[in-house]
Formats: C-alpha cells, sequence, structure tokens
C-alpha cells in the first residue's frame, strides 16, 4: 500500500508498505489545498481517510482516482497545528501520516526569469508602465514552506494576479504609479508580512543577466538596485521587438549586434547565433492538456548614461 500526499504547491509524500516513509521534508503554509493518493489497499468501500484533528486540515471523502488503479482524497490546511491523516481499515489505522501546518512568517519574491537563470532573489523594484513576473516563496523560520495555493492578493497601486504554474505559485504585477506600492497578500484570510516592492520612473543604467543563448536585460536605478520589468525595444534581425529577455540559438558564423533602448538608455551586445526571439517565461499547468491536469495536482556588463568603468 502506498500512501502519497500531493499538492500542486510543494513536496510529495509516500508511504510504502515495504520500504516505508519516503519523499517528504516539507510543511505545509495554511491555506493549501492538495489531493492524497491510496494504491494498493482496496477499493473507497473498504478503507477510509480521515485527518486526527480536522481543525488543523480536513479531507473529504476517498473517490476512484484518474488512472483507476489508485484512490484520491481532496485535503485543505485550515489552521496551524499538527496532525496525522490516517488511512483507516478492518477498524484499525493501516498507515498514518504526520502534516505540519504554518503560517509563514516571511514572504520572498523571486522574479521568473531570476528563477529560469538560477539567480538569487533581490529587492522587487519595477521600472514605471512595467510589467514583471515573480515567484512567492513562502517560508518559516528560514525553512520553505509547501502549498499556499490559496494565496490571494490584492493593492490600490498596481494590477495584480496570482497563478500556480509549474507547482509554484507565481505573481504578476503591473504598477499604475511610482514610490513604495501597497500590496497585500493574505492566506485563509489572514494578511502574510509585508513585502516591500518600489517602482522608479527613471535609470541610471542598463544592466543584464546573460548566459548561452539568453539575455535578460534590467535596468540600475540611482540607488543602484536592480530594475525588473523593463519594456526595452529591441533591434533583432528577425525585426523590432519589446520586452526585456532574448532568447538565441547560440553559436555559428554569423555575428550580429544586438541593441536595445529603454528609457533613453542604449544597450549592445556583439553575439553568435540565431533563431532570435522575446522570451516569454512560465508556462505551466495553465497551459497542459485537460487530460494531464491531474498530474499538476500530484506531483553585469554595464551601459551607464555617459561614460562607466569596467
Amino acid at each position: 500500500m502506498i500512501l502519497a500526499l500531493a499538492a500542486c504547491v510543494g513536496n510529495v509524500a509516500r508511504i510504502d508498505e515495504d520500504i516505508g516513509r519516503i519523499g517528504f521534508d516539507g510543511e505545509y503554509a495554511v491555506g493549501s489545498t492538495f489531493r492524497v493518493e491510496v494504491t494498493g489497499w482496496g477499493d473507497a468501500e473498504e478503507v477510509s481517510l480521515i485527518s486526527l484533528d480536522p481543525d488543523v486540515i480536513e479531507v473529504d471523502e476517498l473517490r476512484a482516482g484518474p488512472l483507476g488503479s489508485s484512490m484520491w482524497a481532496t485535503a485543505r490546511t485550515l489552521n496551524p497545528g499538527v496532525t496525522e491523516l490516517a488511512l483507516f481499515g478492518d477498524g484499525f489505522a493501516m498507515r498514518t501520516e504526520e502534516v505540519a501546518v504554518h503560517m509563514p512568517d516571511a514572504v520572498l519574491l523571486h522574479h521568473s526569469h531570476a528563477v529560469e537563470m538560477g539567480l538569487e532573489p533581490v529587492e522587487a523594484v519595477l521600472m514605471e508602465g512595467g510589467r514583471a513576473r515573480y515567484q512567492v516563496l513562502l517560508e518559516l523560520d528560514g525553512d520553505a514552506l509547501a502549498g499556499g495555493n490559496e494565496l490571494e492578493a490584492t493593492s490600490t497601486d498596481m494590477d495584480v494576479s496570482v497563478e500556480v504554474l509549474d507547482e509554484l505559485l507565481w505573481l504578476t504585477l503591473e504598477p499604475h504609479d511610482t514610490g513604495g506600492m501597497d500590496l497585500a497578500l493574505l492566506l485563509a484570510g489572514d494578511r502574510l508580512p509585508g513585502v516591500d516592492v518600489t517602482v522608479v520612473e527613471a535609470l541610471d543604467a542598463l544592466d543584464s543577466h546573460e548566459q548561452e543563448g539568453d539575455i535578460w536585460l534590467v535596468g540600475l536605478d540611482d540607488q543602484d538596485r536592480e530594475v525588473h520589468g523593463l519594456q526595452a525595444t529591441w533591434d533583432l534581425p528577425e525585426g523590432d521587438e519589446v520586452g526585456d529577455r532574448v532568447q538565441f540559438q547560440s553559436g555559428g558564423s554569423e555575428v550580429h549586434a544586438l541593441v536595445a533602448e529603454a528609457d533613453g538608455l542604449v544597450f549592445e551586445r556583439l553575439v553568435q547565433g540565431s533563431a532570435f526571439h522575446m522570451s516569454e517565461s512560465v508556462e505551466g499547468c495553465s497551459t497542459a492538456p485537460a487530460s494531464w491536469t491531474w498530474l499538476c495536482l500530484l506531483t553585469l556588463v554595464r551601459t551607464r548614461r555617459g561614460k562607466r568603468d569596467g
């Protein structure tokens, strides 16, 4: 028998009758909905799954899973605490899984391009009129919490939206004004710790993060902070494009001069490559075929005004 826990945001847990507990090393945030899979122990008429503390986690009835060889139940974390999900059959608990639920004490924003390029998170600073997408990281005492897919976001200064893609939480920000932005993040109706978001109206420099076949253009403000969401105009071999990240097939014999302009500043780079295009980041569960949706549930080169050394 296998008991597996899976959230569209977070870790997967399994209990196997022969090899014991494997694969679960995370704890959940309040406001998480996940599915529990039970395989190899009768059918839904012979076994039941319950939460020993329904005030911490509530669980609905087991039903036939999408593949027909397993059973599924949906669970939702309600309040901080620790409980066990117990699989009952023949009047006794055959397997249990302890699950801890917490309210996050910190929220970090990690730009989608930085996630894909393996860069560390930095402060969320946007360009006026820009648009940026960030991964939302929920933490407790510096450790990551799984789940949180019921996250809500509101703002009086920005258009905001929350999505669950690629098993991660994503927050898209489009500011209306400049300065410090109002952003409220809520889980299960409770407001999370504040996240600083700043919008600037002018850049002091252009900067870039570069990997093979990949250039992400960012700005620098007068405090030398990295600025995201540039709507730069690029002169590419295939024609003019607008955005902040260019990807291409690196190599070959042809050398191209890539030129981008943003806020009156010019960025130039000579590269060898072909098939230049603007990147569209973060495609995941929401764009998957309907038949695959259940799988998602289971599981600086610088250019500054005037001269700049280096």
